[in-house]
């Protein structure tokens, strides 16, 4: 019995980059790379590295310089077009802007590739586009018209239609760019959800890093010197590669909580915080900002106190009820 193949996607010794006359123009090279089924990868890296070119090569949109891709363990080159479709799903950056289609007929464009020469949605068609529309909770808007969507909403309904082909790989371009920070969050979430509850294998490039830590399986990282590595973001995160390559005179990646920091700048006062963890960690963030350390050994001790749904904090006698009274309080009677 022949078995499956294990990866979605899979590139070997493959260059992208474009042609110019006789000339070619690598971007990446020698590239061997892995999707999985049930696998959340984000793609990572600056503007300009090649994250697009990376993308538009691996769904077809582009020819390779060098190299093979397989899709389903079958070279794409020996596809037909439709094949793909059925197999690859592609959500570009570019949202709907305006247009008098409905939730139900944009998602109804991605059975395409399944429906018979006059595109008629059969009743197996519809049901699949129901539950797909279910799957991102947008059953309740089916009938609304795209135009008067959020952008959040706009966006689910572009990774709804993305379902309805149910091919195993799904891939987007920036899925999350003009969405506030709830929708940022809300969108890699269910795309994590997907890839592990539908078995697909979903490929997101993105520049919301913290986020990427948090949701995926595998990061595809993409430094300035063009070099591509790829592995668990927390193997990613133990081998430097956040901290050399998303650090700056401005701001470094921290390692031992993965958080992006300001280089603000130090001073030789200091204080020790003492007292309920949550209020420890906003006050050691606010005295920070405002030229102060944080030392245990510090002779200036600092209390931040939990009472029911409020804070309040004592320091040298007194009681603050408030972080701007005792940062006036600080800056005025502490030495710098």
């Amino acid at each position: 019995m022949t078995q499956p193949p294990k990866f979605i996607l899979e590139s070997k010794n493959l260059t992208v980059g474009y042609k110019h006359k006789k000339n070619l123009l690598p971007v990446l090279t020698h590239l061997n790379l892995t999707l999985e089924k049930g696998k959340l990868c984000c793609l990572l890296g600056a503007n300009g590295v090649g994250k697009s070119t990376l993308l538009r090569t691996l769904v077809g949109l582009q020819q390779p310089l060098a190299g093979n891709i397989a899709l389903s363990g079958r070279n794409m080159k020996d596809l037909p077009a439709t094949d793909i479709a059925k197999q690859l799903s592609l959500v570009l950056t570019e949202l709907p802007v305006s247009t008098n289609l409905s939730v139900f007929e944009i998602v109804a464009l991605g059975r395409y590739p399944h429906t018979n020469w006059q595109n008629r949605l059969s009743t197996t068609d519809r049901y699949r586009i129901y539950r797909t529309l279910v799957r991102v909770g947008l059953q309740k808007l089916k009938d609304k018209k795209i135009k008067h969507l959020s952008d959040g909403q706009k966006q689910k309904v572009m990774i709804a239609r993305a379902l309805a082909q149910e091919g195993a790989l799904l891939v987007l371009d920036e899925p999350t760019a003009h969405l506030d920070v709830l929708n940022r969050t809300d969108i890699l979430f269910l795309l994590r959800q997907i890839a592990e509850q539908e078995q697909k294998a979903v490929l997101v490039a993105t520049h919301e890093l913290a986020l990427a830590l948090q949701t995926a399986h595998e990061l595809w990282l993409i430094t300035s010197d063009k070099k591509l590595h790829s592995g668990m973001p927390e193997q990613l995160v133990l081998e430097g590669h956040f901290a050399r390559n998303f650090s700056n005179k401005q701001i470094f990646f921290d390692n031992k909580d993965g958080t992006f920091k300001l280089n603000l700048p130090q001073h030789e006062a200091s204080i020790a915080l003492t007292g309920d963890a949550v209020a420890c960690f906003w006050t050691k963030m606010a005295i920070e900002k405002n030229g102060f350390a944080v030392n245990e050994a510090s002779p200036l001790k600092l209390q931040c106190i939990k009472k029911e749904n409020s804070y309040h904090w004592t320091c040298q006698g007194q009681i603050f009820e408030d972080l701007k009274h005792l940062l006036y309080f600080l800056c005025n009677n502490v030495k710098m």
